[in-house]
């Protein structure tokens, strides 16, 4: 699975879920919790990005890159090390079927 997609299936279902966008850093350890969870079920990688342990905990160095993406999230006016990441609701993901994440589909 394309680490982008995964990020964007996370996001939405979490918004769906509690309300709001997450939070940069609450994503990315989501999406960490969701590798490890993926590993101990079926012995095989989800993705196959390299973490990287950097002060609080695991890490991508291409995250803020992957978040920056325009095409995908939606820019927030105002950034901080907390900022929500919210997914454009045109985006569409390619491969979520492999984790039974149900991709949302705006109704327009």
């Amino acid at each position: 699975m394309d680490m982008v997609d995964l990020i964007v299936a996370i996001a939405r279902n979490y918004k769906e879920s509690v309300g709001i966008a997450p939070a940069k850093t609450k994503l990315l350890k989501l999406a960490y919790l969701a590798e490890i969870y993926y590993k101990r079920l079926t012995r095989r990688r989800l993705t196959d990005q390299q973490w990287v342990f950097w002060k609080y905990g695991p890490y991508l160095w291409e995250y803020e890159t992957m978040i920056s993406n325009e095409a995908i999230f939606l820019k927030p006016d105002e950034t901080d090390e907390f900022y929500a990441v919210e997914v454009r609701d045109d985006y569409q993901e390619k491969g979520t079927k492999a984790i039974g994440v149900r991709p949302q589909h705006s109704t327009s």
